[in-house]
C-alpha cells in the first residue's frame, strides 16, 4: 500500500476488496455490492435464526431423554422390588397350596 488506505493505482482498501475512486469494488458498482451484503446479512441472519430454533428443539429433546432416562432408571428398580415381592408371595402361594393339599 502506498499512502494510506489507497494502494498505488488510487483503489480504497476495504472488505477484503478494493473500492477505486468511482466508486466500484472489484468492478462492481458499490450500491450493487452493498445490496448483496445486505442480502446476505438478512439471508444469514435468517438461517441463524433457523439454527437456533433447532437447537431449542434438539435440547428440548434431550431433556425429555434425560427425565425419560431417571424414569426408567425409577421404574427398574421399583420393577425389581416388586419381582423379588412377587418370589415371596408365589413362595407363601407353594407353602399354603402344599398344607392344604391332602
Amino acid at each position: 500500500m502506498c499512502g494510506g488506505i489507497f494502494d498505488v493505482w488510487g483503489r480504497h482498501l476495504m472488505f477484503g476488496g478494493t473500492f477505486d475512486v468511482w466508486g466500484n469494488i472489484n468492478g462492481w458498482n458499490t450500491s450493487d455490492f452493498f445490496k448483496i451484503m445486505v442480502k446476505t446479512f438478512l439471508f444469514f441472519r435468517m438461517k441463524l435464526g433457523e439454527i437456533g430454533v433447532l437447537s431449542e428443539r434438539m435440547k428440548t429433546g434431550l431433556d425429555k431423554l434425560i427425565e425419560a432416562e431417571k424414569s426408567v432408571s425409577a421404574l427398574s428398580i421399583e420393577l425389581a422390588v416388586k419381582e423379588k415381592d412377587l418370589a415371596v408371595a408365589s413362595q407363601e402361594a407353594d407353602e399354603v397350596r402344599r398344607v392344604h393339599v391332602f
